[in-house]
């Protein structure tokens, strides 16, 4: 199904209402619209979804530029877009679980080409509920951010059980890195039945630990420019904190920094959005023509920056104060699933000590493991990095036959 924006932006869909609970149906319902307008609208829906169907159903391969879109209500007015491509009729099934939190399937500029051969898996890519397409998005309005307050590692995995029981797929490989390798271990520990295997990037376990190795002032006493980009980061903070409260914070304290910058950002200042942004995408980026100048915004990016900054300190806050994600006290569910693990050494963002006693407790458990520790950095384009994940995912379509 092709992509259908927020009402903000179309007239038409402030008067539509989009119902795909049901697997295998899909139904518009009209309101207030004029007949014709709705009918036209209605059958345009209609063929697209009948071509879509037919594309699945006669086993074609489709490559990634020509994927499939669809929608599906996981909750009350809450729906999550997702694109299915490759080989519907006999390719592996792989559940691509994007990073962030807040990116989007759209911020990976259709890069998963370089891991997922069309002709022998089928891929599908979701965005997590209330990220890029999914509706409501907070990349299209700040304010959607209220309808998310309760979002949890736990509550995403659920999801994607929602959208694999739509597709009626039995088993999958679940790939992840960074923020994505929470997930996909969260999933693999609840739904370890579903899992053929884990192939997993940049190890982040969502502990308080992982959050105050980067978020705090003695993280970087050693780094002089990380020392610098951080003091931005802290001093809008404090003064934001000295006028609200006439209190310093505390440059060490990690979890206060993030309440601190939630409140700003719950107040819509852009300026908070795009530092917390700018502050996180520099620590990844090895490339110097993608870093980000924390003092001028650049408003084409706003709205993820938007997404990625709420979605990461709601999440976090959520798993460090609210409800802790255990993620290394339950590796005992993934005893009998293959993991697969590359870690770049330089990762600054999730350091290789995360994947090390991943590994290790992996190790302990008895689970089939395969793990590299690479001369490489965060992101998936560092050349190290990619080498390994085309690796790991050849290696594991070798084990299945």
């Amino acid at each position: 199904m092709s992509e259908i924006r927020n009402g903000e932006h179309s007239p038409l869909l402030r008067h539509m209402s989009i119902d795909v609970k049901n697997a295998r149906s899909f139904k518009l319902s009209c309101r207030h619209v004029p007949a014709r307008l709705g009918a036209i609208f209605l059958i345009l829906g209609c063929l697209v979804l009948i071509l879509s169907r037919q594309a699945d159903q006669d086993g074609c391969i489709i490559p990634i530029e020509r994927a499939s879109e669809h929608y599906i209500e996981v909750d009350e007015e809450i729906f999550l877009w997702y694109r299915i491509w490759g080989n519907r009729k006999s390719g592996v099934p792989v559940l691509f679980v994007h990073g962030g939190p807040g990116q989007a399937v759209v911020d990976y500029k259709n890069g998963n080409k370089r891991f997922f051969d069309a002709s022998e898996l089928f891929v599908v890519e979701i965005d997590q509920r209330g990220t890029g397409r999914s509706k409501p998005s907070v990349r299209d309005d700040l304010h959607n951010m209220e309808l998310y307050d309760d979002i949890s590692v736990d509550l995403i995995s659920k999801d994607f059980e929602v959208v694999r029981k739509q597709l009626g797929i039995e088993q999958w490989v679940v790939w992840g890195g960074s923020f994505g390798s929470t997930i996909a271990l969260d999933y693999g520990m609840q739904f370890p039945e579903r899992c053929l295997g884990l192939i997993l990037r940049g190890i982040y376990l969502d502990t308080v630990p992982e959050v105050s190795s980067v978020y705090s002032r003695q993280a970087f006493i050693h780094n002089k420019k990380r020392l610098q980009e951080f003091q931005v980061l802290f001093q809008l903070a404090n003064d934001y904190n000295r006028k609200i409260d006439g209190l310093n914070l505390n440059p060490d304290d990690a979890l206060a920094l993030m309440q601190v910058y939630e409140a700003m950002i719950r107040s819509g200042r852009k300026d908070a959005i795009w530092n917390w942004f700018a502050f996180e995408n520099n620590l990844m980026e090895e490339r110097p023509e993608m870093l980000l100048d924390p003092s001028e915004i650049v408003e084409s990016k706003m709205p993820e920056a938007q997404s990625v900054a709420y979605f990461e300190l709601r999440l976090w806050l959520h798993a460090s104060l609210e409800q802790p994600t255990n993620i290394i006290q339950r590796v005992n569910r993934l005893s009998d699933t293959p993991v697969f693990i590359c870690q770049g050494l330089r990762d600054e963002v999730c350091p290789s000590e995360n994947a090390r006693l991943l590994a290790k407790k992996l190790k302990d458990v008895g689970a089939p493991l395969t793990a590299h520790f690479l001369n490489a950095g965060h992101e998936d384009t560092d050349p190290v990095m990619e080498k390994c994940l085309q690796r790991s995912i050849q290696e594991f379509r070798e084990q299945l036959k």
